[in-house]
């Protein structure tokens, strides 16, 4: 079955993975490379995603152990930790 961003972040909170929407609008964004869930086809602008799929990309970035924050991807713990990470102190 196909649905919208929205649909797809319900199913994978259905699931019982907590991920937030902005943290799921980060990974589909394109400077990711296709870090996001597969996009099934396109309405208009609009992307659809086989929610099947999607639930599946999502177990997919389970893990065993907790991640470094730094290497945790395009959340915001990762995201300021590596830009601190960049600074030069003067």
């Amino acid at each position: 079955m196909l649905g919208t961003r929205k649909q797809l972040l319900a199913a994978i909170n259905d699931d019982g993975i907590p991920m937030g929407k902005s943290t799921l609008d980060r990974y589909c964004m394109p400077s990711i490379n296709g870090g996001g869930p597969p996009v099934a086809g396109w309405w208009g602008r609009r992307p659809l995603y086989d929610l099947e799929k999607g639930l599946a990309w999502a177990r997919g970035l389970l893990t065993a152990e907790p991640v470094n924050a730094v290497k945790a991807g395009p959340g915001r713990a990762g995201r300021k930790n590596a830009d601190h990470q960049h600074q030069s102190t003067p």
